[in-house]
């Protein structure tokens, strides 16, 4: 059966083929790990733009994403909410339809594709980088990683926003292989790694993941575990290795006592959790 014939038509549950497509479907889901909210959710200004929003996103004409950008700005709705709640809740909304078998996985994943661009095009209005950017002179240095092949990044690209925006030097590394990976932890020096993984991620390749950025950098730089992996179920951190586990971008700070510049603490306090 060709891919675009199993995207159609949904597997059974329990199947393996279900399992993985399952799998990475909740890779989009991009929710807040530990359950308080830290801005306004989309909801609560209008659950219509939202779907609005999914719908555009689902459709090839881009006219239909101009359409709701304008409605967005018109309603006052701010780049960065868009950024911190409504791309969230869209991905969201469209991992629930797939669970739901009211959308195929293709359209879900073209759909994901979209919001990620979407992202990208808020970012260059903002002057911002996805890729890298850098903050003040003696600002924490980040790196933000999802490792080769995985099928969750939009909610990485959602938190490095959130970090650049509170005035951070953040590394964006998607999709490299655990020997660039390393290559980069050993050029660079980083105040704080972020490791962003899916929730069918092998943990034994994670663990030496992690091992190989231990070595190639100090042993005192905090290395933090995101992702949809800890909604798939409890995550030791021994069993990994990482000093920390969390979906909260400023928590992350806060855990490695790292400190925003003083500029910054207002996007802080408006930040919406979504590594």
């Amino acid at each position: 059966m060709s891919q675009t014939n199993q995207a159609a038509r949904p597997q059974q549950r329990g199947s393996p083929d279900f399992d993985a497509l399952a799998g990475r479907a909740l890779h989009l889901v991009a929710r807040s790990g530990d359950g308080r909210e830290r801005g306004p959710r989309p909801e609560a200004r209008g659950s219509d733009i939202l779907h609005r929003l999914v719908a555009a996103v689902c459709e090839a004409d881009p006219g239909h994403r101009d359409v709701v950008m304008a409605e967005m700005s018109a309603a006052g709705i701010s780049p960065e909410e868009i950024i911190d709640s409504y791309i969230p809740g869209a991905a969201r909304l469209l991992g629930e339809a797939w669970c739901e078998d009211r959308a195929s996985f293709t359209d879900v994943t073209i759909g994901v594709a979209r919001l990620q661009g979407l992202l990208r095009e808020l970012g260059d209005r903002r002057g911002d980088a996805l890729s890298d950017a850098q903050g003040s002179f003696d600002s924490p240095r980040i790196m933000v990683i999802v490792r080769q092949d995985s099928f969750h990044t939009l909610g990485a690209l959602v938190a490095g926003a959130q970090l650049r925006r509170m005035g951070l030097s953040v590394r964006m590394v998607i999709g490299e292989s655990d020997s660039e990976i390393t290559m980069l932890a050993r050029t660079r020096d980083f105040d704080m790694i972020m490791l962003s993984a899916a929730g069918c991620e092998d943990l034994a390749l994670l663990e030496k993941l992690v091992k190989k950025i231990r070595v190639a950098c100090s042993e005192a730089t905090p290395i933090v575990l995101g992702g949809p992996i800890l909604e798939a179920g409890p995550i030791a951190k021994t069993s990994i290795g990482v000093d920390f586990t969390t979906n909260d971008p400023c928590e992350a700070l806060r855990l490695c006592g790292l400190r925003v510049p003083q500029a910054a603490a207002a996007v802080e306090a408006h930040v919406q959790g979504s590594f």
